[in-house]
């Protein structure tokens, strides 16, 4: 291999003009140009300063003075040379540096928007793009690009649609709900969706479709929950302090998707009502419900020992209900639950916890199973007064269970407006200012007196027992989590038999047909009331498919769009509707299609004419701001 040296300029070897020039010849080469240019500059100088000096000297001698000047004029033409030399090789050093920049400028943005549309976000590649333009426009080169990677953008987000609308069609839940969203949604204001008092469940139509298409979300959320689970149950068997802080954060994470109230109004024969008071960002009580074709199953629990082993407990409880409540067998529901809390945790824990199950084929009956230290209370309508339920089972460890048997399953009756009421130790053991508990004989008396007064509202019996709570403690803070689970009978919400009087007055005054009254079998009053509802609906919505047929018939298509919106709009949702809407989107878009088309014939017949006329600055400067609006052109 060779070594070669750069080449320097040695100025010790400068000796005269000759040398200086060829210094900065070499300087100009090398591409040094701030010592070129001192360095002509300082030539120029001492040139000028050393012809001054000796014709002063050699004034009288017009021989040596025409030599001098002679000689001074070939030095500065030469000098001259060098200078335009010096600002030709710089300015074409300087034009090929800002091309090679400007290039390397191409080369990264290139590059971010293939990394932006390599994780399908399109819309950041295209803000990447318009950057990039706002900062160069002037520069024709920069147009031709922006247009060509925009069209290479939307050609990527056409793609990213047709395959989410591929997906899309291939979902087997996809319904003629989420079908008329899609449809209207950009037809339709966000300011139009507006939520009423009782919360997200009772929302306009569009909450209402949303609702059901978060189906990944939750997939996600579940399998980040599972996650998050096994690191907790990692960190925490480390005891090591940094880590257990890490346990808190993560348990904190997972216990914002308990549900902290619940009210359950919409089932046969019972209403449920609960609510956790949470003490601190990680709870140690929790409540659940779980429903299937023949029972409704629930539970309320509370792990002592509170903190970050308490909350995990919590945790995988809640984890394990869900995915086991899908079975009817109630005892094996809890001897599982038991048995896989036990194989997770390794050191003994103390809790207390009550599991119920109403049977939807048994009007009156509750089965429960408890391990429970805390009597249950019982209101009985008839005779206004209320009983204690002594528990079978004491609170003990979590252990390892041999034999489902040993789980003793016990029921109870109730009947219209009874009320069971269970909660968490905290209630009871609730202290005044002076250290006195609360204790279950004022709780009793408070569950009475409100019971008597209004007992069809829980959410106000609620209320009322925790407000006298908040009084007999003087409205400070709980030191612990509480819950108040309560059940009522409501004999209104019983299935009406189909062969019984009131069944057949339902069909006869709402003039159903046979195939219409078999829709209301195995029905109470509230849901026959709904369905019968929705048959009246589907009615309407047949006629209404009618009045579209016949828009749609007469080609009325601007009119076919706003009925057919109106009507999605106001909850009537079939797939018809959804297809003559379908139909006036589409003629709309053909319509803004050749509108645009036409725009841009005009537009270039207007261009042609100008660049025949020579008008090139204006054909330019057109055709440049045609390309920007128009990159998909």
């Amino acid at each position: 291999m060779f070594n070669f040296l750069k080449k320097t300029v040695n100025t010790e070897n400068i000796k005269d003009v000759n040398w200086a020039l060829a210094a900065i010849d070499l300087y100009i080469y090398l591409e040094e140009w701030e010592n070129a240019k001192n360095s002509i500059k300082e030539v120029e100088i001492k040139e000028k300063s050393h012809f001054q000096q000796e014709s002063k000297k050699n004034k009288s001698n017009p021989t040596i003075l025409n030599k001098l000047w002679e000689n001074y004029n070939r030095n500065i033409i030469r000098i001259e040379k060098l200078k335009k030399k010096y600002k030709d090789k710089k300015a074409n050093f300087e034009e090929k540096n800002k091309k090679k920049i400007f290039n390397l400028k191409i080369k990264k943005i290139t590059e971010e928007i293939e990394k932006s549309l390599s994780t399908g976000n399109t819309k950041e590649a295209l803000e990447i793009l318009d950057d990039f333009l706002s900062e160069y426009r002037e520069i024709p080169i920069v147009v031709t690009f922006y247009a060509k990677e925009k069209k290479k953008i939307l050609k990527e987000e056409q793609k990213q649609k047709e395959k989410e609308e591929k997906k899309r069609k291939e979902k087997w839940w996809e319904n003629e709900e989420a079908e008329a969203l899609r449809l209207i949604w950009k037809t339709v204001k966000v300011d139009e969706i507006k939520k009423e008092d009782e919360g997200y469940k009772e929302l306009s139509f569009f909450w209402k479709i949303l609702n059901t298409l978060t189906f990944y979300r939750r997939l996600k959320d579940r399998l980040e929950k599972k996650r998050l689970l096994d690191e907790v149950r990692i960190l925490i068997d480390e005891e090591n302090k940094i880590k257990e802080d890490l346990a808190i954060k993560k348990l904190e994470n997972i216990h914002k998707w308990l549900v902290k109230e619940l009210l359950k109004s919409n089932l046969i024969w019972y209403d449920i009502y609960w609510k956790v008071l949470w003490r601190d960002k990680i709870s140690w009580d929790a409540v659940n419900f779980s429903e299937t074709k023949k029972q409704y199953c629930f539970f309320l629990w509370d792990a002592t020992w509170h903190w970050v082993r308490a909350g995990l407990i919590i945790s995988l409880l809640n984890k394990h209900f869900k995915d086991l409540s899908w079975s009817d067998k109630f005892r094996d529901i809890v001897f599982r639950i038991n048995n896989n809390l036990k194989a997770k945790l390794e050191s003994r824990n103390f809790v207390t916890w009550i599991f119920f199950r109403i049977n939807k084929r048994n009007t009156n009956a509750i089965d429960f199973i408890w391990m429970w230290h805390e009597p249950m209370l019982l209101y009985k309508n008839d005779e206004k007064k209320v009983e204690q339920i002594i528990p079978w089972w004491l609170a003990m460890w979590i252990r390892k269970l041999k034999w489902i048997d040993d789980i003793p399953v016990k029921s109870m009756e109730l009947w219209d407006k009874d009320i069971i009421l269970t909660y968490s130790d905290w209630v009871t053991e609730t202290k005044d200012k002076d250290g006195n508990f609360y204790w279950l004989e004022r709780l009793k008396e408070t569950f009475l007196n409100a019971a008597r007064s209004r007992n069809e509202d829980m959410v106000w019996l609620y209320n009322y027992i925790l407000e006298d709570l908040w009084n007999f403690k003087w409205w400070t803070n709980f030191t612990d989590d509480t819950t108040i689970l309560m059940v009522k009978r409501d004999k209104n919400k019983d299935i009406v038999e189909k062969n019984s009087e009131d069944f057949s007055n339902i069909i006869e005054k709402e003039w159903l047909s046979s195939s219409e009254s078999k829709r209301l079998v195995w029905k109470n009053k509230e849901w026959m009331l709904d369905e019968i509802n929705r048959i009246k609906k589907e009615k309407e919505t047949k006629h209404l498919i009618e009045i579209l047929e016949h828009l749609y018939l007469t080609w009325e298509i601007l009119k076919l769009k706003e009925e057919a919106t109106r009507f999605i709009k106001d909850w009537f949702i079939d797939k018809k509707i959804n297809f003559y809407l379908k139909k006036a989107l589409e003629n709309e878009n053909n319509y803004k299609v050749n509108l645009k088309n036409q725009k841009i014939l005009h537009k270039y017949n207007t261009l042609l004419a100008l660049y025949k006329s020579w008008n090139f600055d204006s054909v330019i400067e057109e055709c440049q701001n045609v390309i920007i609006k128009n990159g998909d052109i």
